[in-house]
């Protein structure tokens, strides 16, 4: 099945359905919905689209009113596993942003411009997070319960 969707759905924009629908957020949501993806409303995409990795869309869910950056990628597969992605109601996922398998943003957190979200990582409520050091994002603000965990160390202060 990964082999079909990534047959037919090779880049971001989802074969051309994106610069079609334009800012028509909605119309994207239902789509994303159509290929598997649980998603929320109110979800405010990119024109630039959010690639998913090997047609993985069953394993993305994404809350009421998240908000995405362009260029963004979110690999829930890899060679040992397949888990999902977990975006929360509020979250933001910028630009060039890379999520790995198993990641969660939880309700009202920010990965910043180029963030590196590593596997199994959960970056708690209303936590921000920007690019990348030693494997993961790098904590900016603590946000509602501390750091980041479940599968990498706690990154700033």
């Amino acid at each position: 099945r990964r082999w079909i969707m990534r047959q037919l759905l090779p880049s971001a924009d989802l074969c051309g359905v994106l610069p079609l629908v334009g800012t028509h957020y909605e119309v994207v949501s239902f789509v994303f919905r159509a290929l598997g993806a649980k998603v929320g409303a109110r979800v405010f995409w990119p024109g630039s689209g959010v690639y998913v990795s090997d047609g993985a869309f069953d394993l993305l869910e994404v809350g009421d009113d998240a908000v995405w950056g362009s260029r963004s990628l979110l690999f829930p597969t890899n060679g040992m596993h397949a888990l999902p992605i977990r975006i929360g109601p509020g979250a933001n996922v910028a630009d060039r942003c890379v999520v790995l398998a198993g990641v969660t943003l939880e309700a009202e957190g920010c990965l910043g411009s180029g963030a590196l979200a590593a596997e199994g990582f959960t970056f708690p409520e209303s936590s921000v997070w920007v690019g990348a050091k030693d494997g993961n994002a790098v904590l900016l603000e603590r946000g509602v319960g501390g750091g980041g965990g479940g599968g990498g160390a706690e990154r700033g202060g």
